[in-house]
């Protein structure tokens, strides 16, 4: 199981979420630089939510090997 975290994503409707997956140590597994938490609610509507490709294929990745 993967940890992840969502930062604010800039859209030109609006405000988005970006998910990233966290290593163990709380970075993502993509490099980037997780300064702030984006802050969700359960009612909370974003035009836009997507997860970081890089952090996608890092789990992809490293699930081939466990097989």
């Amino acid at each position: 199981m993967h940890n992840m975290r969502a930062e604010h994503l800039a859209t030109k409707a609006g405000v988005g979420l970006l998910w990233h997956v966290l290593d163990r140590d709380g970075s993502a597994l993509c490099g980037r630089e997780m300064n702030s938490k984006a802050t969700t609610t359960a009612d909370a509507a974003y035009d836009r939510e997507d997860y970081c490709t890089s952090c996608m294929n890092a789990v992809g990745h490293a699930s081939s090997f466990h097989k």
